[in-house]
């Protein structure tokens, strides 16, 4: 049976054991305290010295200022957990204290360790041990402990260094924030409210037109740069330049009038980043980010036929010179390398037809009866830019030609008879189909005959007939003048279009006189063979002299 220390006996272990060992709790925590908060405040000086000197030097944007803020916020963390946390957590039992007491002082021969594990009830087996001893144990310790400084196992020296240490780093940040109050308040507000409050210095240059630390410019336009400044005027300005790409440079400036710096770099091709350096300015990383002014990619033309032709629609890709039939519907769809804010679809006499975006970087144009002319699409995007040497469209509106008609009278000259029938062939086509065709025979001053023809339907690109016409249906007399001509129209309803062949002329006869014309043909067509017979006998002679 175990045995329990006595009221007596448990007032005497709190007040000359436990109670002293609270103490020397509170003091190891307290030491350890400064043993971590040393090297954590030396980090953190650290720290925002390099930052402050990094951020004066190099003038960083708000996200780097952000992401230097946080490694230096995690960093302490760390520091913190390493150094102070870790100590104060150690667990510091009054078992573990009584122990180190114990070591410190050999003559206690570990009294007070076995009188704190018997004060906790740690006595083992009760068959194995002795109530009375463990009481004389206990008591023992109470007498030997007011002889002994509990606090003497600690570092004291160490731990007033550690003191002094913190002390001293903390009087040196109170005295440089006290002599150097601009330059603390404006590190706080830039590193760690994020703000844009500006470094104090003598000389302040800043480039015009750029909202946080950005300026879009179109590609392809002269880069100039214009800086204000203000306070102290250096003697020279450089700005230092370099490219995504891996060239860089340094352009001087040029000073113009008082206060302003100006410095020409040429086209832009790509995004600069530069800052200006002059007197005690050194800027922060400003860039001039290059943007394609809006311009066309590709083009789609779909070209459909008036209904009166029967043609389907025709698709066309890439294509700026169109030939167009007329009255025919256009429509241009065209994708854009970026968004725009406006389109327009212009000639040389302004608005050519109505432009709308199905998209923001797709514009389309329908134009029921286009114009000959040239055109182009005038983009304004979101920025205010237009597009600079616009694809032209070059449209030629054809007009629907007539059909094209042909006629002979196959050997028959200029002279017949009234009983004579003459042979006609009538050939005649049109791109986009016939709307009526005639074979017509005028004598004189009369209305003209119209000669029947078979076998013609509306809407047939081509027609080819061959009929006679008998003279003497109209009544012909010698002495008569007979005009033949032929006629097609076509399916154009703004027309028609009428072709037109003839008139071949004719001069009715005798049969007599038209015999004699044949006799005086025939001895002309004589002396014309006899003549030639001539000239190749001739020939013939000079080939074998």
């Amino acid at each position: 049976m175990s045995a329990a220390p006595t009221d007596i006996l448990s007032t005497q272990l709190a007040q000359r054991i436990f109670s002293p060992l609270a103490v020397l709790r509170r003091r190891c925590r307290l030491y350890l305290a400064l043993e971590g908060l040393v090297p954590c405040y030396l980090a953190l000086l650290a720290a925002v010295a390099a930052q402050l000197l990094f951020d004066r030097g190099f003038k960083l944007a708000i996200d780097q200022r952000g992401v230097l803020s946080a490694a230096i916020t995690v960093f302490w963390l760390w520091m913190l957990s390493r150094h102070l946390l870790r100590r104060l957590l150690l667990p510091l039992s009054d078992r573990r204290l009584a122990a180190t007491v114990d070591q410190a002082h050999p003559e206690l021969h570990d009294q007070l360790a076995t009188a704190v594990q018997f004060a906790r009830g740690e006595i083992g087996a009760a068959e194995a041990n002795s109530p009375a001893l463990v009481r004389a144990v206990m008591a023992d310790a109470c007498e030997a402990a007011p002889r002994v400084h509990f606090l003497d196992v600690l570092n004291h020296r160490r731990a007033r260094q550690r003191a002094g240490e913190l002390g001293g780093f903390l009087l040196a940040t109170v005295v440089g924030v006290t002599f150097m109050p601009d330059l603390a308040a404006t590190w706080f507000q830039r590193n760690w409210l994020l703000r844009e409050t500006s470094w104090p210095q003598q000389t302040r240059i800043a480039p015009i037109g750029f909202d946080g630390g950005f300026r879009r410019m179109p590609r392809g336009d002269e880069l100039e740069i214009a800086a204000e400044n203000t306070g102290r005027v250096p003697k020279s300005a450089e700005l230092r330049w370099w490219l995504d790409s891996g060239s860089d440079g340094r352009e001087p400036m040029k000073r113009v009038g008082d206060s302003r710096w100006e410095v020409a770099l040429g086209v832009l091709t790509e995004d600069v980043h530069f800052r200006i350096v002059g007197g005690d300015e050194y800027t922060q990383e400003y860039v001039v980010v290059a943007v394609d002014r809006p311009r066309v990619l590709s083009t789609t033309v779909r070209i459909t036929p008036p209904a009166y032709t029967g043609l389907d629609a025709v698709t066309l890709e890439q294509q700026t010179v169109l030939e167009v039939l007329a009255a025919s519907r256009m429509e241009i769809e065209a994708t854009l390398n970026r968004p725009v804010a406006s389109a327009r679809f212009v000639g040389a006499g302004g608005d050519a037809a109505p432009c709308v975006q199905p998209a923001p970087d797709c514009v389309h144009v329908t134009w029921d009866k286009p114009i000959s002319g040239s055109y182009a699409f005038e983009l304004l995007d979101r920025d205010g830019w237009s597009n600079r040497r616009p694809v032209r469209y070059t449209i030629k509106v054809v007009p629907d030609a007539p059909p094209n008609v042909q006629l002979e009278l196959p050997s028959v000259g200029e002279s017949i008879t009234p009983t004579a029938e003459l042979p006609a062939r009538l050939t005649i086509d049109d791109n986009y189909g016939l709307g009526g065709v005639a074979l017509r025979v005028q004598r004189g001053d009369e209305p003209a005959f119209d000669v029947p023809l078979e076998g013609f339907a509306a809407g047939r690109r081509e027609f080819l007939v061959e009929t006679f016409i008998a003279i003497s249906t109209f009544h012909a007399t010698p002495g008569d003048h007979l005009r033949v001509r032929a006629e097609a129209s076509d399916l154009d309803p703004s027309g028609p279009n009428i072709g037109r062949a003839g008139p071949i002329e004719l001069r009715v006869i005798t049969p007599t006189d038209f015999l004699a014309e044949l006799a005086a043909r025939e001895l002309e067509l004589r002396r014309e063979f006899e003549r030639l017979l001539s000239a190749q006998r001739g020939l013939t002679d000079g080939l074998e002299r």
